[in-house]
């Protein structure tokens, strides 16, 4: 058998702190994944899902695909690339130590990318303040401007309501009364007419009878 000795992979790395800010990047070149109340993740591979914990690695490999490696096998594995001419050139022309306004995160390997979400994180951060703010100046402004909208506008609105309410009773009212009237009048006028009617029956009937009685006297 011959003797074989494993290529050196080259691989981008991110350790996982449990924040999902800190998935951006690899989210933005396809990374699926899901944070469970533990705080751990589990990712899509193309050997299937696999979870991690806080402290592991998330690796990216040179075709883009993605796993995750436990930390202390990460930590004997893999250790961080670095340009061998900028080594030479640091070690020809060395420069005095300065600081580095860039915030430097655990398991990346290129800072720059580094700040760049974080100066995206504070953007979206004081885009949210800033939300919070205008919906406290929306929420004070209408306090203050409710009481005056309540007297100029809600009360002459129910006044005007109710105004139009007891019209339209008064109205119906004033109809029904107006008809019950009539009413009555017609049963007074009916009933007189019937009063009349037999009256003059009556006086018809009394007249026949005189005049019946005198022709019999004669």
């Amino acid at each position: 058998m011959q003797k074989f000795i494993k290529n050196t992979i080259e691989v981008q790395a991110l350790q996982y702190d449990g924040m999902p800010e800190s998935l951006e990047e690899l989210t933005a070149l396809g990374l699926q994944y899901k944070i469970r109340e533990d705080s751990s993740i589990t990712i899509v591979t193309p050997h299937g899902e696999v979870s991690g914990e806080i402290g592991d690695y998330i690796l990216m490999s040179v075709t883009g695909d993605f796993d995750i490696c436990n930390q202390d096998k990460f930590q004997k594995l893999y250790s961080v690339q670095e340009d061998s001419e900028e080594i030479i050139n640091s070690e020809k022309n060395p420069e005095p130590e300065k600081n580095d306004s860039k915030i430097k995160f655990p398991g990346y390997t290129n800072a720059d990318v580094h700040h760049e979400i974080w100066e995206r994180w504070n953007s979206e951060r004081l885009q949210k303040y800033f939300t919070i703010i205008i919906s406290l100046f929306i929420f004070v402004f209408i306090s203050l401007m409710l009481p005056f909208f309540y007297d100029k506008i809600v009360k002459k609105t129910i006044k005007t309501t109710v105004e139009y309410i007891c019209k339209e009773e008064i109205e119906r009212e004033s109809k029904l009364l107006l008809e019950n009237t009539k009413l009555e009048a017609n049963q007074i006028i009916v009933q007189a007419k019937e009063e009349a009617k037999k009256e003059a029956d009556d006086a018809f009937r009394q007249e026949m009878e005189r005049l019946t009685n005198e022709r019999v006297k004669k």
